[in-house]
């Protein structure tokens, strides 16, 4: 109320984001829609293109969790075009990201992995080691669905030496529960390796 009656419509957006965001990491999906929709409105009013941005993706993120991939892909399309305009790498990136995972959910290989590498460059010039380790990680899958084995061998790789760094015991469980993918593509006589990194994945969980 402070902020709307100094007109101060950022700060109030800004506000209402960080709401939208408890709500989301709480499950209550439509409560995170409203107030993002909200903050969505606020930078528009105040011109903020930040603001603006990651309200798109918010709204992205919020209609992909509820089943509802083309509004998803709207909202990250409008923030992809307005980060590279901006310019906002961040944005972008986290675009990037979310295009390519709804990509990869639709079986469109090639424009996920175009959206996984765009995105995994852009974190690694943010020095964001976490988000990059995730977008090289979904790089992987998507190379492993083609049946690239070794470049998805090399990407798990990678990823996992960041989430190592990061000490993020589930993205490295994923990584290597792709690893375990990667033995099984290589043949039967990988197959106890395979069950050796599911099991280590397990335990990380």
């Amino acid at each position: 109320e402070l902020y709307r009656a100094q007109q101060d419509w950022s700060g109030c957006g800004e506000v209402l984001a960080g709401l939208g965001e408890v709500a989301f990491r709480q499950g209550s999906y439509g409560e995170a829609r409203d107030l993002y929709q909200q903050a969505l409105e606020l930078a528009q009013r105040s011109g903020k293109d930040r603001l603006l941005i990651d309200a798109w993706n918010d709204l992205g993120r919020v209609a992909w969790v509820e089943g509802r991939p083309e509004e998803a892909r709207q909202h990250h399309l409008n923030s992809l075009r307005s980060s590279e305009s901006a310019p906002y790498r961040h944005g972008m990136a986290w675009s990037h990201n979310a295009l390519g995972e709804i990509d990869r959910a639709e079986q469109r290989h090639a424009e996920a992995a175009e959206h996984f590498t765009a995105a995994a460059r852009l974190f690694e010039q943010l020095h964001e080691q976490g988000p990059r380790a995730l977008a090289l990680q979904n790089l992987a899958f998507v190379r492993l669905a083609e049946g690239q084995v070794r470049e998805a061998m090399q990407r798990f790789q990678a990823s996992m030496q960041l989430w190592q760094k990061a000490g993020a015991r589930h993205g490295l469980a994923l990584s290597l529960v792709g690893m375990a993918g990667v033995a099984r593509a290589m043949g039967p006589a990988l197959a106890e390796r395979s069950a050796g990194l599911l099991g280590l994945a397990d335990r990380l969980l």
